[in-house]
């Protein structure tokens, strides 16, 4: 058995308090729950690429593939048929089509139905990730995300590879001046944050 004894306690601690029945209802929540996950996330990824791209055209990021394509067309319109906006990818339309994808792969049903254990593991792999793109909008959330990314390490080695990529999220996000006391702030600040919760886990 390839589990935390933490998991295991607590997948004992179901099996003890809920019949076999309420197990069932129990995996179907927690793929719902997932499913609520995977849309907001699609949401809020798509907000920030449209935004990130309205930025991008301000700061003169696109000039040059703007001048090369103004050739051949306006550059008013290259720019419209280039870059995303809420009318040419409007996130909720696309969101559910992510959600779709989701609850009708094989691989999703079947683990829910098989009752697999994948099913919470990706629970708290989701909610890493939502906390994670929630920074900014609440304080909680880095504490939160790097909370469930040490904890789904407990679960996976291979989580550890989410680490940088999360330090690098917080270091864009953090409102320090100086960015080289920024980085080693943030990375030493979360670094050992994850360090004590992995312990603690």
């Amino acid at each position: 058995v390839h589990e935390l004894p933490m998991m295991l306690s607590l997948y004992e601690f179901f099996l003890q308090i809920f019949d076999a029945t309420t197990i069932k209802y129990l995996f179907v929540l927690a793929d719902g729950l997932n499913a609520v996950l995977i849309y907001s996330i699609a949401i809020r990824l798509i907000t920030m690429l449209i935004h990130l791209e309205k930025d991008n055209l301000k700061l003169g990021v696109y000039t040059r593939f703007l001048i090369s394509s103004a050739r051949s067309e306006p550059e008013s319109k290259a720019a419209e048929s280039f870059l995303l906006t809420p009318q040419s990818f409007p996130a909720h339309y696309w969101s559910i089509i992510v959600l779709a994808i989701y609850l009708f792969n094989p691989f999703t049903f079947t683990s829910c139905v098989a009752q697999s254990t994948t099913t919470f593991q990706n629970t708290i792999l989701l909610l890493w990730f939502y906390f994670l793109l929630d920074i900014g909008r609440h304080s909680y959330s880095p504490l939160l995300s790097t909370f469930f990314l040490a904890w789904h390490t407990q679960c996976s080695i291979y989580s550890l590879n989410l680490l940088p990529a999360t330090i690098n999220y917080l270091y864009q996000h953090t409102k320090e001046k100086k960015k080289s006391v920024r980085l080693f702030t943030t990375a030493f600040k979360y670094v050992s944050l994850f360090a004590v919760l992995s312990a603690a886990l």
